[in-house]
């Protein structure tokens, strides 16, 4: 990867990553062996992830024209990065299956769902 970057940079090349993925859910049980053990349930939510070749955040922008760098060839590429629905709960094993469809279980939500949105460059000096 390294040195894929390196020739990206040495030949102003430009990438372009586009994910957009239900991420996936992870259990962690107490017991692996009793239906009735507390279970702890991560649901990552729904990543997206969108890098080169759209529109700089005005943010963005602006951070880089207020943090100029000392090099003359440098490029700007940018990026967005967005979590929806990320939720962290405690249920029982046997429960976990309702979770996953969609249906509401009885348990503890630690986490209930959150979003996350974050705007981001990558300055590279050829």
């Amino acid at each position: 990867l390294v040195e894929a970057w390196k020739e990206k940079a040495a030949t102003k090349a430009s990438w372009v990553i586009d994910i957009d993925i239900q991420a996936p859910v992870v259990l962690i049980p107490e017991k692996c062996n009793d239906p009735r053990a507390s279970v702890l349930i991560f649901d990552l939510g729904h990543l997206k992830l969108k890098y080169g070749k759209i529109e700089s955040s005005t943010r963005v922008v602006a951070w880089f024209q207020g943090h100029p760098r000392a090099e003359d060839d440098v490029t700007l590429d940018s990026g967005t990065l967005a979590i929806n629905d990320l939720t962290f709960q405690i249920a029982r094993a046997s429960d976990w299956r309702l979770s996953a469809k969609g249906n509401s279980i009885q348990g503890s939500s630690v986490i209930d769902p959150i979003s996350l949105s974050l705007d981001l460059g990558v300055e590279t000096v050829a």
